[in-house]
C-alpha cells in the first residue's frame, strides 16, 4: 500500500515538471532593463541625499532649496571661549568666499537640477556662541555683488537685506520653535522675524552634501525689511539707533550705561546701529544719555521719580515683549539676545524677539517650572512690575492674546500644519544628524556635554517630541490664565495711583474746557446779535 501511495506522489511530481516545462517557454525570461528611476533612485526620508547632480535626479521637495559652494573649504568659528569669561573674536577673517544660490519654482516643486531664481556672490562662517560646537552648524550669510559689497536681495518673499541667517539649532529636534515664535510674534509685534523653511546642500566640487532642513530669516539689522530706522549722518549726535543686550563682546561698540556702572543690570547693551565703523564718539554719549534717563527713573527709590520711566518707553512693546517671552518660556530672553531700538523723535522699544531654540522646557538640566513666571526677574522688567499699571496692561493684553493668536486651538492648528509641511525633509534631518547620539553616549557610559543636555529632555521619536511641545505650552498657558495676576505681588503702586494723584489736574482741564466752550458760544451769538 505504502509503495501505490510513493508512486502516485511520483507521477504527480513528473507531470507537474512536464506541465511546467511546456507552459514556461511562453513567457521567456529576458534580461531587466535597468531604468533611470533604477540608477537614480528618490531620495526618500529614510535616506540622505548626498551625491552628484545624476545621482540626485529624483530628489524633489515642496520647499525651496539653498546651495552655498566655498570651493570645499571647512566653515570657520567667529570667536573663540577665553580664559576672561567670554568669547573673543578670531584673530583672522572668519568669512569664507562663496556662492549662493536659491531654487524655488513656481511650481512649487524644486529640484537641484532646476535654473535657481537667485545666484549671488557671498561670504559666509558658522554662528553663535557654544552652538559652534554642534554637529549641526548654523551659518550666518553676507551677500555681495561682483565688487565685494553688499547685495541686497528679496529671498523667498521676506523683503530686501544683505545679511541673512541659516538657523534651527541642533538643540530644537522638534525643529519648530523659531518658527513657531516668529511666525506669531508678527501678528503680534512690529519688526518681527520673517523665516521660511528651506532644505540646504553645500556643493563640494560635482558633490552635493545635504545640510538638513534650516531657517532661512534676516539677521536683525536696519532696514526697510527688517527694523527701518532713520539714515545716520556723522554731523550729528542725535541718531536712531539699535541695541543689543547679550554677553561681553570685544569687537562692539559697549554702552556704559547708569545700570552697568552702578551694576544694577545684567550683562551688556552693545550698539548695533550706527555701525561701529560710522559712528562717532558724540554720538555714542548721545545714545549713552538717553539710556542713563530711562535707567536713572527706573531705579529711584522716590516714586514720582522712577514712574517718570514711563516717558521714556514704548511701554506696549515691552508689555508685548514680556508676556511673548514668558508664554513661549523664551527665558534666556532676559539678558541674552535683547534687542531694541528708537527712532528720532520715537521713545525706546522692545524687540525685535529673536532665539528660541531654548524656549518652551527645551534648556535642560535648568527645568521649565510650569507653575510660575520667570521674566519677572528679566533686566528692567523687575523694576517695571513696581508699577501696578504695568501689571494691569500684562494681564489685560495677555488676556486678550489668549483669546486671539495665542489660543489653544490656534496654535495647535499652526503646530500642526507646519508638521505636515516639513514631514519628508524632518525625516531627511534627522537621518543627516542623528539627534539621539547623546542618548547613546550616555547609555555607553560617555558623559554628555553640558550644552547638549537639552536634547535629553526630549522624546526619542519626532512626533512624541512635538506632543511634549504641545503639552508644555499648553500646561504653561492654562497656568498663567489662572495665575498670572501673582505678578501683583512685586508691585508697590497699586493700579490707578499715579492717576489719582493727577486728577485734579484732569479735572481742572475739563472746567477749563466747559468754561471756552461757553465763552465761544457766547461770543457768536453776541456777534450774530451785533450783526
Amino acid at each position: 500500500m505504502r509503495n501505490v501511495r510513493h508512486g502516485r506522489l511520483m507521477m504527480f511530481l513528473l507531470a507537474a515538471f512536464l506541465v511546467a516545462l511546456a507552459i514556461f517557454p511562453l513567457f521567456p525570461v529576458e534580461p531587466v532593463k535597468s531604468s533611470a528611476a533604477d540608477k537614480n533612485p528618490v531620495p526618500g526620508p529614510d535616506k540622505v541625499p548626498d551625491g552628484t547632480l545624476k545621482e540626485l535626479a529624483n530628489f524633489e521637495t515642496s520647499l525651496p532649496i539653498l546651495v552655498l559652494d566655498v570651493g570645499g573649504k571647512e566653515f570657520h568659528v567667529h570667536s573663540v571661549w577665553n580664559s576672561k569669561g567670554y568669547y573673543v573674536p578670531v584673530e583672522y577673517d572668519p568669512y569664507l568666499p562663496g556662492t549662493l544660490s536659491l531654487i524655488d519654482a513656481k511650481s512649487g516643486v524644486n529640484r537641484l537640477s532646476d535654473q535657481p531664481q537667485i545666484t549671488t556672490n557671498m561670504k559666509a562662517r558658522t554662528r553663535g556662541s557654544s552652538s559652534q560646537i554642534f554637529p549641526k552648524r548654523q551659518y550666518a550669510l553676507k551677500l555681495q555683488d561682483s565688487n565685494g559689497d553688499k547685495n541686497n536681495q528679496d529671498l523667498l518673499g521676506m523683503g530686501s537685506g544683505g545679511d541673512w541667517v541659516l538657523n534651527i539649532s541642533y538643540l530644537d529636534k522638534s525643529l519648530l520653535r523659531n518658527y513657531l515664535a516668529y511666525t506669531i510674534a508678527g501678528q503680534v509685534m512690529e519688526h518681527a522675524p520673517k523665516a521660511r523653511y528651506c532644505e540646504v546642500f553645500i556643493k563640494n566640487g560635482d558633490v552635493y552634501q545635504y545640510q538638513g532642513l534650516y531657517l532661512l530669516i534676516q539677521q536683525i539689522e536696519e532696514g526697510d525689511a527688517m527694523v527701518p530706522l532713520a539714515k545716520y549722518s556723522r554731523k550729528y549726535a542725535e541718531t536712531a539707533y539699535l541695541l543689543r543686550r547679550d554677553r561681553y563682546r570685544e569687537d562692539a561698540t559697549v554702552l556704559n550705561t547708569y545700570g552697568t556702572v552702578n551694576n544694577l543690570t545684567k550683562e551688556y547693551l552693545c550698539i548695533e546701529y550706527p555701525a561701529a565703523k560710522d559712528i562717532t564718539d558724540a554720538t555714542v554719549d548721545y545714545i549713552t544719555n538717553d539710556i542713563n534717563k530711562f535707567e536713572t527713573a527706573l531705579f529711584a527709590e522716590n516714586e514720582q521719580d522712577f514712574l517718570k520711566y514711563r516717558d521714556y518707553i514704548n511701554i506696549k512693546s515691552f508689555v508685548d515683549y514680556f508676556i511673548f517671552n514668558e508664554f513661549f518660556a523664551n527665558y534666556d530672553s532676559k539678558d541674552h539676545s535683547v534687542y531694541m531700538y528708537k527712532d528720532l523723535k520715537g521713545k525706546l522699544t522692545m524687540g525685535p524677539v529673536w532665539d528660541f531654540d531654548r524656549s518652551i522646557d527645551n534648556d535642560y538640566p535648568r527645568v521649565l517650572k510650569i507653575d510660575t513666571t520667570a521674566m519677572h526677574d528679566g533686566v528692567w522688567f523687575q523694576q517695571m512690575l513696581r508699577d501696578g499699571d504695568f501689571v494691569k496692561q500684562v494681564i489685560n493684553r495677555y488676556s486678550q492674546l489668549r483669546q486671539g493668536v495665542l489660543a489653544d486651538a490656534r496654535l495647535d492648528a499652526l503646530i500642526d500644519e507646519t508638521v505636515r509641511q516639513i514631514t519628508p525633509a524632518q525625516q531627511r534631518d534627522w537621518n543627516r544628524w542623528n539627534y539621539n547620539q547623546v542618548y547613546d553616549a550616555q547609555f555607553a557610559g560617555q558623559a554628555a556635554h553640558v550644552d547638549l543636555l537639552p536634547l535629553t529632555a526630549n522624546r526619542l521619536d519626532y512626533m512624541g517630541t512635538v506632543e511634549n511641545l504641545k503639552l508644555t505650552l499648553r500646561a504653561h498657558g492654562h497656568w498663567m490664565d489662572e495665575h498670572l495676576d501673582t505678578l501683583y505681588q512685586f508691585t508697590s503702586i497699586p493700579p490707578g495711583q499715579h492717576a489719582e494723584r493727577y486728577r485734579w489736574v484732569i479735572g481742572l482741564l475739563a472746567v477749563i474746557l466747559v468754561i471756552g466752550f461757553f465763552t465761544t458760544v457766547y461770543l457768536v451769538q453776541h456777534e450774530r446779535s451785533g450783526a
